[in-house]
């Protein structure tokens, strides 16, 4: 029986989400073990939340400014860290599966079927992984391929590129003369026995599951072998001329494909969020601010803002005045308050999406406007607040603002 072209392209879709679900993990994996380059951690950890708060599993919040203590990820986490992966990747599939049957039989499309597809299985997630190991560190503990191969990031540059160059060479001697099955399948063999161990060894250990999650990113390795192997054992001997096209089930295409663009623009993208500076009811307005303790002098204390200016402070420990003062602001300063929470999206911050350590002291704020209230906590410190002009780092700098605006100074220091 001949094979359907759409079975092709359910193999092609499925090879190509794989990858890119392989690099958005190791890349977020990347940059919460070094100095992140973008916002990218956060939009994966938020996209968990929401995933999680869809289930009705909210997650714990990591900080805590009435103590040190932070809270390790846990089951709830990692559920939902988990799908969120999977549910990229089968929408990544889903997207690129319609667009190949949206040019189903034409010379395009044939081509993609006949010749891109064998090399996309062969090299599409290697090449991924040499991508996004790009200026990783070889000495850090969950990056670079096992210490008995002992091989750098430029050797395996030069392996795959010979290996790229022998595969084109047997395609060249495939149009000439047949090429022995044996030798094709100890040079796959070879491949795969080398990558996929390279492959495995960037994903998060088990122990550090409930941070980045452990069995979908491993499953996506697992897919690309059976995948290639199911590609090898059959689909490799068909001759494009013998694919059938079948056009069944468009309806069901399109809709799938709408469907995954939906979701992915439901968890990934920012929901739309109240205004902070713009209250429909400004006499209902509370900002509260608050720092808490470290292991060391760190001011612990709140101020609490009222929309009339009035200004309640609490000192804790390590301040200079210690239980309650007051204060008052004008009317422009509460304005400008209000200000830099929207210039920081207050309203659309998930803060259990945020990284954190483990002895820095915690920053939260609390803004009551219109009958809702939304609290957001973070580390302060300066090197775990992810990336330098992200959504964490606009928080904690706008929480410093209200800090200055506010005067805090002449109670604590």
């Amino acid at each position: 029986m001949r094979p359907r072209a759409g079975l092709y392209d359910i193999v092609f879709a499925l090879n190509l989400a794989s990858s890119f679900g392989y690099v958005l993990l190791v890349s977020v994996i990347k940059r919460i073990t070094s100095a992140p380059a973008d916002d990218l951690a956060y939009l994966f950890f938020r996209a968990a939340a929401r995933i999680n708060h869809l289930l009705l599993l909210g997650p714990v919040p990591p900080v805590s400014t009435s103590d040190v203590e932070r809270h390790m990820p846990g089951i709830r986490e990692q559920l939902g860290r988990e799908l969120v992966l999977l549910v990229s990747v089968c929408a990544a599939a889903a997207i690129v599966y319609l667009l190949l049957r949206l040019i189903a039989g034409t010379r395009v499309h044939r081509t993609i079927t006949a010749r891109l597809l064998g090399p996309c299985l062969l090299f599409a997630v290697p090449l991924s992984y040499l991508a996004v190991m790009h200026n990783v560190s070889w000495e850090s503990p969950y990056y670079g391929v096992p210490s008995f191969w002992g091989v750098s990031y430029r050797t395996l540059v030069l392996i795959l590129g010979a290996e790229g160059f022998a595969a084109i060479v047997i395609a060249l001697a495939t149009a000439v003369r047949s090429v022995p099955g044996w030798l094709l399948g100890t040079l796959w063999c070879l491949h795969v026995g080398f990558w996929v161990p390279a492959l495995w060894s960037a994903l998060p250990p088990w122990e550090m599951a409930s941070f980045f999650g452990f069995f979908v990113a491993h499953a996506l390795v697992i897919g690309w072998l059976l995948i290639a192997i199911i590609w090898v054992r059959r689909l490799r001997r068909s001759e494009p001329g013998m694919l059938q096209e079948g056009t069944r089930g468009m309806a069901w295409t399109v809709a799938a494909g709408v469907a995954a663009v939906g979701i992915c623009a439901f968890i990934w993208l920012p929901h739309p969020v109240r205004s902070v500076a713009h209250p429909s009811r400004p006499e209902s307005v509370t900002i509260e601010l608050s720092r808490g303790p470290c292991y060391g002098l760190c001011p612990s204390y709140s101020v609490r803002v009222h929309a009339n200016g009035s200004v309640e402070y609490t000192g804790n420990q390590e301040v200079r005045e210690r239980g309650k003062a007051t204060a008052t602001l004008s009317t422009g300063q509460v304005t400008a308050i209000l200000q830099k929470l929207e210039d920081a999206g207050f309203f659309g911050i998930e803060d259990s999406a945020f990284s954190w350590c483990f002895d820095t002291p915690g920053i939260a704020v609390a803004v009551s406007v219109d009958g809702i209230t939304h609290r957001v906590a973070s580390d302060s410190g300066e090197d775990c607040i992810g990336f330098k002009a992200g959504t964490q780092a606009r928080f904690v700098r706008a929480a410093e603002e209200i800090d200055q605006i506010v005067g805090s100074r002449r109670w604590v220091k």
